[in-house]
């Protein structure tokens, strides 16, 4: 005996109706299942790869907008930050394991980075401290923008190179094996 009180009444309902909507989708688990074309499954691809590119440049934006214009605490955006470079992390590491190639130049990313970020902090800065700058000029702004530019660029610069590394060693065992097929 259900102690839920109508719970007989709604369970048959339930049955019906997802009976009912499997069988309109398309989706009758009685069926067997077919294997999708080619064709169709590089499209259901191609929109995923988009959807995720669109989803990390929004979760970009959102960080940027939340830290730099709203001036909002770390743990405001802690989890896009988090969730950025989880996403991030995922994608390297399923990259060496299938073995694509994944082309980077350490210099050119590093640079790409500096500049973004100095670029933001310039702005943030001078928008914060705008009243101390207009009193003892720009000299301490130039200053702060040639740290955080040579920080910004090191920094990824080294983590960039490894991650190339690790990639190339990867790339040359993937060769390695398909020599020694090509040898038998």
């Amino acid at each position: 005996m259900n102690t839920i009180p109508h719970l007989d009444s709604v369970l048959p309902f339930a049955k019906h109706l997802i009976r009912h909507l499997t069988i309109f989708f398309g989706r009758n688990h009685y069926e067997k299942k077919r294997t999708p074309d080619e064709r169709v499954v590089a499209q259901y691809r191609q929109v995923n790869s988009e959807a995720l590119t669109i989803l990390i440049v929004a979760l970009i934006l959102s960080i940027i907008v939340q830290s730099i214009f709203l001036k909002t605490p770390l743990s405001q955006y802690l989890g896009e930050l988090i969730m950025l470079l989880v996403v991030g992390g995922y994608l390297f590491v399923r990259y060496l394991v299938i073995g694509l190639n994944v082309s980077m130049r350490p210099s050119f990313m590093s640079l790409a980075v500096a500049l973004i970020v100095t670029c933001l902090n310039g702005f943030s800065n001078f928008h914060t401290y705008k009243n101390f700058y207009s009193k003892t000029g720009m000299v301490f702004l130039g200053a702060v923008l040639i740290v955080t530019f040579i920080s910004s660029f090191l920094i990824p610069y080294f983590i960039f190179k490894i991650m190339h590394h690790i990639n190339q060693k990867r790339q040359n065992a993937i060769q390695k094996k398909l020599d020694q097929r090509e040898e038998l």
